[in-house]
């Protein structure tokens, strides 16, 4: 009998294949200089330390192929992203 665990990770898998927008995502990891906690982000930069490798490895084992957005400012960030992404659009 499975359990509630293997059940949902099940539906998760169905759901990333029938639901897919892209094989490719954009991967911010954490940074420890620029954190800070707000009343949207609850937890302490070393959860969220800890969570990235879990997130790492669930998008890979789903397929997804990422691009880690590098840590430079927040205008070079954005504008890797536009050209990333318009490059992945231009060769789809």
């Amino acid at each position: 009998m499975r359990n509630d665990l293997e059940l949902i990770s099940e539906l998760v898998e169905v759901a990333v294949k029938q639901s897919r927008y892209a094989k490719k995502v954009f991967l911010l990891s954490p940074w420890e200089e620029i954190f800070e906690p707000d009343e949207f982000r609850k937890a302490t930069y070393a959860e969220y330390k800890e969570f990235h490798p879990l997130i790492t490895t669930a998008y890979t084992d789903m397929g997804y192929c990422l691009i880690d957005v590098p840590k430079v400012s927040i205008p070079s960030r954005v504008a890797f992203i536009a050209v990333s992404y318009t490059h992945l659009r231009a060769h789809e």
